[in-house]
C-alpha cells in the first residue's frame, strides 16, 4: 500500500478563511489543537502493531518447532524448505524489530515508516516464503493471514481518521511552503539591498564625474592650461614643418629617372618602389639611407642635406615635451567611472531579473499553498 493511499472518498469540509499574514499563527494553532487527537490515533495504531507483534511471536515459535523430517518428500526439498523457512523467520524477526522501533512523534512519519518496513519485508521475504511453502502449509499461511488481518485493520483505523490525517498532511505541506516563502522573501530582501547598494554606487560615481567635469572647466581657465595650449600649438607647428620638409624632399626625387637608371638592379628597384608607394614609411625604415645610395654628386649632397634636416626635425618633434595637464587626469578618471558604471548597470539588470524570478516563484508557491488549503475547506485571502 502506498503512503496514505487509504484517503479515497473526500468528505465535504467546513469552510474557513484566513489571511496570508496570519497563516503562521493559523498553522501553529492547528498543530496545537491536533496534538491530543494525533496522540490518540498513534496509540490506536501502536495497539494494532502490538497485537500483530504478539501474534507473530507465537507463530514464529510454531514455525521454529516444526519437524520437517516426518514429511514424506525428497530430502532435497526438505533441505530447501528448511533453509528458506529459517530465512523467512529471520525476516519476520527483522520486521518485528522495525515495528517495535517506529518513531511515534507524528502520524505522518509513523505511517510512512510502517509502510517502508512492510515494503522492505515483502521484497526481502517473498522468495523465502514461496520456497518454504513447498512442504509447509497451514503454519506459514497463519503468518500470512495475521499480516493480512493487521494491514486491513490498520487501514480501517486510518480510514476512520482520514479527514483528520489529511488535514495534518495539508498543514505539514503548508508549513513547508511557508518556509519556502520565507526563504524567497529573505532572498528578495537581500537582492533589494544589493540593487540599492549598486544604484547608490552608480549615483555616487555620477556625482564624482560631475565634480570632475567642474574641475576640468576650472582648470581650463588657468594660466597652466593656457601654457599647455601654447605648447600644443607649438608642437602642431613643428609637426607641420616636418610634413613640409618631407613633401619638399619627395618633390626632389625623380622616381621615373631613377627607375630607368636602375631597372636592371632588383635591390635598388625595390628601394625606389618602396619610396614611391609610401614615402613616409620607407623613410621611417631606413632614414633616407636607401634613397641616398641611389644618387651621385652633386645631387647626393643636396639629398643628404634634405635627409639630415628631416632627421633633425624628427628628433626635435620627438623630444618636445608637453607636461600632462590636470584635465587629462580628470578625463581619465571620468572614463574609468563610465566603465565602472556600465559594469554596475549590467549587474543591476541581472539582479532585477533574479528578483523577478524570485517573485514568480513566490507567487507559484502561494498558489500551491492556496490549492492545498482549499482541499480542507480553508480559503486564503
Amino acid at each position: 500500500m502506498g503512503f496514505f493511499d487509504f484517503l479515497k472518498e473526500k468528505e465535504v469540509p467546513r469552510t474557513e478563511k484566513v489571511s496570508f499574514s496570519d497563516l503562521d499563527k493559523w498553522v501553529f494553532r492547528k498543530k496545537e489543537d491536533s496534538v491530543k487527537r494525533e496522540r490518540e490515533v498513534i496509540n490506536m495504531l501502536k495497539y494494532r502493531i502490538s497485537g500483530l507483534v504478539s501474534e507473530l511471536e507465537k507463530e514464529i515459535s510454531v514455525l521454529e518447532g516444526l519437524d520437517l523430517s516426518e514429511k514424506k518428500v525428497e530430502e532435497k526439498l526438505k533441505l530447501v524448505s528448511k533453509e528458506n523457512l529459517g530465512n523467512y523467520i529471520l525476516h519476520l524477526r527483522n520486521l518485528i524489530e522495525k515495528l517495535n522501533g517506529l518513531e511515534d512523534k507524528s502520524i505522518l512519519e509513523f505511517v510512512k515508516a510502517k509502510d517502508l518496513a512492510f515494503s522492505n519485508f515483502e521484497v526481502a521475504s517473498s522468495t523465502s516464503f514461496h520456497k518454504a511453502t513447498i512442504i509447509i502449509g497451514k503454519e506459514i499461511e497463519a503468518v500470512k493471514d495475521s499480516l493480512g488481518k493487521f494491514l486491513k485493520e490498520f487501514r480501517e483505523t486510518l480510514n476512520e481518521n482520514k479527514s483528520f490525517i489529511e488535514s495534518l498532511q495539508i498543514i505539514s505541506k503548508v508549513e513547508e511552503r511557508l518556509l519556502q516563502m520565507g526563504d524567497a522573501r529573505k532572498a528578495n530582501a537581500e537582492l533589494d539591498e544589493n540593487v540599492e547598494r549598486l544604484e547608490d554606487e552608480v549615483n555616487s560615481l555620477k556625482e564624482e564625474m560631475s565634480e570632475l567635469r567642474d574641475k576640468i572647466r576650472e582648470f581650463r581657465k588657468s594660466e597652466q592650461y593656457e601654457q599647455k595650449q601654447r605648447k600644443e600649438a607649438e608642437l602642431i607647428n613643428k609637426r607641420g614643418e616636418l610634413e613640409d620638409l618631407m613633401r619638399s624632399f619627395r618633390a626632389m626625387i625623380d622616381f621615373k629617372a631613377l627607375a630607368e637608371r636602375y631597372h636592371y638592379f632588383e635591390d635598388k628597384m625595390e628601394v625606389i618602389k618602396n619610396y614611391k608607394d609610401n614615402f613616409k614609411e620607407a623613410f621611417k625604415d631606413d632614414l633616407g639611407q636607401g634613397l641616398l645610395e641611389l644618387f651621385e654628386e652633386p645631387n647626393k649632397t643636396k639629398i643628404s642635406e634634405a635627409v639630415n634636416k628631416i632627421i633633425l626635425k624628427q628628433k626635435e618633434v620627438g623630444s618636445f615635451v608637453i607636461p600632462k595637464g590636470k584635465d587629462e587626469d580628470f578625463e581619465e578618471q571620468i572614463e574609468a567611472a563610465k566603465i565602472r558604471i556600465l559594469g554596475l548597470e549590467d549587474e543591476i539588470v541581472r539582479e532585477k531579473k533574479r528578483e523577478s524570478k524570485f517573485s514568480d516563484n513566490l507567487n507559484e508557491v502561494k498558489n500551491l499553498l492556496r490549492k492545498d488549503l482549499e482541499k480542507i475547506g480553508v480559503f486564503v485571502e
